[in-house]
């Protein structure tokens, strides 16, 4: 791509349409190699031109306006991106008035199959704004509404890529309602079509897959999530190197499943490895670009971080930093996907803890999370709740049974006035497993 803007400009001038046009093309990859100045400085260059050659409101500016919204959302600004994806639907509906017919489920005159394609698009990018932003019922509309759209074009039983994208969509809110059955088949009907489609290391596959695999871990079937994740990290080590963060959250989380079957020590050494990593990249604000932690940096981790004079254990300075990222400096909360996969390793590193009866270590680490998961906002309240869930186990195991008590009934208030309500399947849990056993302990 950059050889053809780079031969186009010497033959028709860095100003020419053509130019931009392939400028386009090259944004969504520079998104997935995560170099988003690249991205920002390239779309930056198209928009300018096609404003010159074609105007502000020509059908050319939809895709400037739609990597723009992408990512803005991805810095966590989702009203600006709600404000631009929204300006882009604007365009490729051609008027106002068929966006809000569109919108009350009332009919509507559909344009060419070209044009459906690029609302569709806007639909799937403004729904994962307010998915990002914990609006599921909001974005499962917005999923729906594409899906339905693509689907009259393509058929019931078509196969495009949309519809798959659709179907995994509608699996993660699923998912995060507690719909386990239904994530499952809707997000296997997607990946099944993905891999017909695109092949096993195409990145949306493999991130379907990845999710895939955290369904199927939620579901109990942690054998087949263990073949889901080895598939993942071999086509993320196609397309990416072995140190790459990416590879190496999959390998934390395989070291994770093996441990579970009992194929695999404890994976205390991966998970840190890992949440090095993430820290990294979360602290350069998603560049991906991070020195490979060497085995003393691992070994530093591993023996409880750096000690200070006193001989106290000393917070890492980019522990701040990674706290911040769930909040940006316009005060609006918001949630980092990658900051859930931090917090998440903690978590795992917690259980590690708890396993190894370092109570201390396991406690600080779930305090942290729940601390992280607050400030997500409506997202992260049912999460920081879990939180506390495994605080009261931590001091069950203490024998302060009374605070495990406490922080039970607490998490369950929460759960039970966050989006999972009632009837999710962490809170039948916490009633029928988890609430008897520590009532029942504390009544002796």
């Amino acid at each position: 791509m950059q050889q053809a803007i780079q031969v186009r400009t010497e033959q028709l001038g860095a100003s020419h349409p053509s130019v931009a046009f392939i400028q386009l093309l090259l944004a969504p990859i520079l998104m997935e190699m995560r170099r988003m100045e690249d991205v920002e400085e390239t779309i930056r260059a198209a928009s300018m031109n096609l404003q010159f050659a074609y105007g502000r409101k020509s059908a050319h500016m939809s895709s400037v306006l739609r990597i723009q919204g992408l990512v803005l959302r991805d810095q966590g600004s989702y009203e600006k991106a709600w404000a631009v994806l929204q300006e882009a639907l604007d365009i490729d509906v051609s008027n106002r008035e068929w966006t809000e017919e569109f919108f009350k489920n009332e009919d509507y005159e559909r344009h060419g199959i070209t044009e459906t394609l690029q609302v569709a698009e806007d639909l799937e990018a403004l729904g994962r704004v307010q998915y990002r932003r914990g609006n599921y019922k909001v974005a499962a509309a917005m999923l729906e509404r594409m899906r339905s759209l693509v689907m009259s074009i393509f058929g019931e039983k078509g196969e495009h890529p949309m519809i798959a994208r659709a179907k995994v969509g509608l699996a993660d809110i699923r998912l995060e309602a507690g719909s386990y059955p239904q994530a499952h088949d809707l997000c296997k009907e997607g990946l099944e079509m993905q891999l017909k489609i695109l092949g096993n290391r195409h990145p949306h596959v493999l991130r379907t897959m990845y999710q895939y695999v955290r369904i199927l871990e939620l579901c109990g079937d942690h054998e087949q999530a263990l073949k889901w994740c080895t598939d993942t990290k071999d086509g993320w080590l196609y397309n990416l190197a072995p140190t790459s963060t990416q590879v190496l959250i999959v390998q934390a989380h395989i070291a994770m499943l093996r441990y579970i079957l009992g194929e695999n020590k404890l994976p205390k050494r991966a998970i840190i490895k890992c949440l090095i990593a993430v820290e990294a990249d979360l602290v350069k604000r998603g560049t991906g670009v991070h020195a490979e932690p060497d085995d003393a940096e691992v070994q530093k981790a591993l023996d409880g971080g750096k000690k200070n004079k006193k001989g106290k254990a000393k917070p890492a300075e980019a522990k701040t930093k990674v706290g911040a990222a769930a909040e940006r400096d316009d005060g609006q909360k918001h949630t980092s996907v990658l900051a859930r996969v931090y917090w998440q390793l903690v978590g795992w590193l917690a259980s590690v803890d708890l396993i190894q009866f370092q109570t201390g270590l396991a406690s600080a680490r779930m305090r942290m999370s729940a601390e992280a998961y607050r400030r997500m906002g409506s997202v992260g309240v049912p999460l920081a709740a879990e939180c506390t869930t495994r605080l009261g186990a931590i001091a069950s195991a203490k024998g302060r049974l009374v605070v495990a008590k406490r922080d039970f009934e607490k998490a369950l208030e929460v759960k039970q006035g966050s989006f999972w309500g009632k009837d999710h399947p962490e809170m039948l849990e916490d009633i029928q497993v988890r609430g008897p056993r520590w009532l029942s302990s504390c009544a002796v």
